[in-house]
Parts: structure tokens; C-alpha cells; sequence
């Protein structure tokens, strides 16, 4: 094997371990709660039967039950548990997961985002089976998902709403694959935050409601977006504030299709960061080829 050839093997394999690495999740600090009516999104401990332990979603005004965060390739979401969802370092038994409105219709909801065993998955939801129900199941297989070690954790949340040792479940989805199903960091967007049964629906504890068959539309989720830097705000329920659509990243990292020189990444740069380590080492390579053939 050349050396140049050698090279390569090596570039690509850091390359491609760091790309298989554990996300770093944003500080404490950056975490913004997602909100009912005039506040944060809440919810009391041992309200819906079945959903007791990590399945039951704990917040108060103080200590809210959901979140979002974002940087320059991810959204964050972020959920308040009254117990780990850790077993080891596999997640328990149930899911938990964020229904997101596009269309402005509250009773109908068009994306799923959630984690259940050893995946975090984007699941599409365009036809409704069952008007206002967050346990109408979204299309599967999911449109995008990922191992739960790389875009996955949890940790102690320092609280103890559920009456014991809150933790916090986060999640990390890259903005250029929410871009090819409707969302950008400023598209207006409508959340619901909720544990489940299943992967590909929210059918228990659902955050601003208590006791169990919860509406939709009859929860009064915040309009805001899902880069809460991105004019989003969203402190209304029904009706609240929209946000603007003035904010950074407007392609929200966006894939086009045709291969990998057509690919914009979530930096505005026309190539991806691998795509280019191979341009660099090739071009290095091509000048020593031509250096020893003089």
C-alpha cells in the first residue's frame, strides 16, 4: 500500500470514530422551557395510572418538565423524569417523546420525535386516523433514527418533584435531517411533551395534563420554535406568540439530493466535513504524484 493510500485509511477512520462519538449536550444553562398557557410546561407526580418511575413526567414552575436547546448541527430536547430510565446503561422499558404541530392546527400533530430502547427516531405522522388523540400511532418505520449511545443521555436533574431523585432524559437530533421533514430553527411549531407504551405515539403521561385520555387540542401548549434562539419565545398557549422567522440557520441545515457535493451543512458550507477531508488528503496526494514523476 502507498503512503499516500495509507494516509487515507487513516484520515477516514479518525474521521468516522469521531463522527461515532457520544454527543456533548449543552450546560444546564442553555435549556429553555417549552411552555403551557402563560408559563412552563409543569406537570404533578403520580398523575397518570401506568406511568409511574421514569414513565412519569415530573415539572413545576420552578423546575419545568421539558426543554429545548440548540447550537450549530443539533436541537436538544430535554425531559424532567421522577426516576432514571437507566437500567445500567440500557433505557427501561417505555418510551418518551415530543408530538410537534407544523400546520398551525393544534388537534393534529405531524412529526414525532422520541427514544425508546436503544434508538432515538424521527417518526412522519401525515394522515391523522384519529383527530386530537396523541396516542394515534405516526408512520413506521421512522424516517431517520439513532443509536441511543451517540445521540442519547441521562443524569441526575437535582430536583425532587417525584418525590425522589429527578432525572433528565436528553436527546440530540441533527438540524440537517429535521430540515427534509418541515423544520427549520424558526419554523413555528406547537410541542407536546409525553412517555409511552410505544415508540411511535404518546399513550401515558402527558405534560400539562393529569389522569390519562388527553387531548391535543385541549392542552395548552406554547407556540414557539425549535431553536428557542431563533425568535421563538412562545410563552402563549392558544393563539400565543408565533415567533419570528428573522432567525439564523434558515435552511436548518438542509440535504439536497444528488450526493455529496450537493449537500449543504448546517454551517452554510457548500460540502460536508468529511467530503472535504478527502478533497485535502487527494490534493495532497495528487502534488506528490506529480513531484515524483519529475
Amino acid at each position: 500500500m502507498s503512503r499516500f493510500a495509507k494516509s487515507l485509511v487513516v484520515v477516514v477512520a479518525v474521521a468516522l470514530a469521531a463522527r461515532a462519538s457520544a454527543q456533548t449536550f449543552p450546560a444546564a444553562g442553555a435549556y429553555v422551557p417549552f411552555t403551557c398557557g402563560a408559563g412552563p410546561m409543569t406537570d404533578a407526580a403520580n398523575d397518570t395510572p401506568n406511568a409511574a418511575g421514569p414513565l412519569d413526567l415530573v415539572g413545576t414552575n420552578p423546575s419545568p418538565v421539558a426543554f429545548h436547546a440548540a447550537d450549530a448541527q443539533f436541537v436538544y430536547l430535554r425531559l424532567r423524569l421522577a426516576a432514571s430510565p437507566l437500567s445500567g446503561n440500557a433505557l427501561v422499558a417505555g418510551a418518551w417523546g415530543y408530538e410537534i404541530d407544523l400546520d398551525g392546527d393544534r388537534n393534529t400533530y405531524e412529526l414525532l420525535i422520541s427514544v425508546s430502547g436503544n434508538a432515538v427516531a424521527i417518526y412522519r405522522h401525515p394522515t391523522t386516523a384519529v383527530v386530537d388523540d396523541p396516542a394515534d400511532p405516526a408512520v413506521t418505520p421512522p424516517a431517520f433514527s439513532y443509536a441511543f449511545a451517540t445521540h442519547a443521555a441521562s443524569s441526575a436533574a437535582g430536583s425532587g418533584v417525584g418525590g425522589g431523585n429527578d432525572a433528565f432524559l436528553d436527546i440530540a437530533v441533527p438540524w440537517s435531517d429535521l430540515a427534509s421533514v418541515g423544520i427549520a430553527r424558526d419554523t413555528p411549531v406547537y410541542v407536546w411533551a409525553g412517555s409511552s407504551t410505544v415508540p411511535n405515539a404518546l399513550d401515558l403521561d402527558l405534560a400539562c395534563f393529569g389522569g390519562v385520555g388527553g387531548h391535543l387540542g385541549g392542552i395548552d401548549v406554547g407556540r414557539t420554535t425549535p431553536d428557542p434562539n431563533a425568535g421563538g419565545g412562545g410563552t402563549g398557549g392558544t393563539g400565543g406568540g408565533a415567533g419570528g422567522t428573522g432567525g439564523t440557520g434558515g435552511t436548518g441545515g438542509r440535504t439536497l439530493e444528488g450526493g455529496l457535493g450537493c449537500a449543504v451543512s448546517p454551517l452554510g458550507t457548500a460540502l460536508p466535513p468529511l467530503f472535504l477531508l478527502f478533497a485535502v488528503v487527494a490534493a495532497i496526494g495528487v502534488r506528490r504524484y506529480f513531484r515524483s514523476s519529475r
